[in-house]
């Protein structure tokens, strides 16, 4: 995301939980809307304050480690107190309802042979993400 905001390309971070200094400053310093899972935590209603910073066309990222491993626990950076899945589901359907999605992708699946589900759940997004954004 960095090489991103160095291009000029609008960032909105939703389900932060852990920032290194440095990466917190340069967020803050390049104008990256950064919503943390702590402000968040049970609520839906982030969901349109977040799509109305971005920009359009959009290109959707999702990093499974935004998602609480309590629901997606074999990511690559497991860290308490993320987004839940209908908080995801809440922002992804209202990006594509109110921006013009040209790609996305989602990243971060660390299949571990014990947690199944969190495949299941990955595979889940994706599709959801294609029916909000195809048109």
């Amino acid at each position: 995301m960095r090489r991103a905001a160095e291009l000029g390309c609008r960032i909105v971070n939703c389900g932060a939980r852990a920032f290194a200094r440095e990466e917190w400053e340069f967020a803050q310093a390049a104008g990256i809307a950064v919503f943390r899972a702590r402000e968040l935590r049970g609520s839906r209603d982030f969901a349109a304050a977040a799509v109305e910073r971005l920009g359009d066309p959009v290109y959707v990222s999702f990093d499974l480690d935004g998602l609480d491993p309590s629901e997606l626990p074999s990511t690559g950076t497991p860290e308490p107190g993320g987004l839940d899945y209908y908080q995801a589901l809440a922002l992804l359907a209202l990006a594509g309802e109110r921006r013009r999605v040209v790609g996305c992708d989602v990243v971060e699946l660390a299949p571990d042979g014990v947690n199944h589900h969190s495949s299941l759940l990955a595979a889940r997004i994706a599709y959801k993400m294609l029916g909000y954004f195809v048109r």
